[in-house]
């Protein structure tokens, strides 16, 4: 189960878990300075590993907040597409690679 924020924050992060090679992949991070959204992506798969034998919630909280630094509109309780947060998650995710690898 996933702590809520929002509806739309929670069906992209369950989305997230249903994929073993991305889960993998975020657990194999070496994470560097300069990518907070990365950071709290691989938090969060880490968090989501240990918890697999228990029944408790994850707290995406972190991700949010990372993806509300990069795309102002998702803060403030606004009722938004998950596909337009998704597109935003993603491409945030490309610019914090893009500019440590400059």
């Amino acid at each position: 189960r996933i702590w809520g924020i929002r509806a739309f924050f929670n069906s992209v992060m369950q989305n997230f878990l249903a994929m073993p090679k991305l889960s993998n992949h975020m657990l194999k991070q070496e994470i560097k300075g300069g990518m907070a959204l990365n950071s709290a992506l691989t938090s969060f798969f880490t968090n989501m590993n240990n918890q697999q034998s228990s029944k408790g919630s994850l707290n995406p909280s972190e991700v949010f907040k990372s993806v509300c630094k990069y795309h102002n509109k998702f803060r403030g309780g606004r009722q938004h597409d998950s596909h337009e947060l998704l597109r935003s998650l993603l491409d945030s995710l490309k610019e914090e690679t893009r500019n440590i690898t400059e």
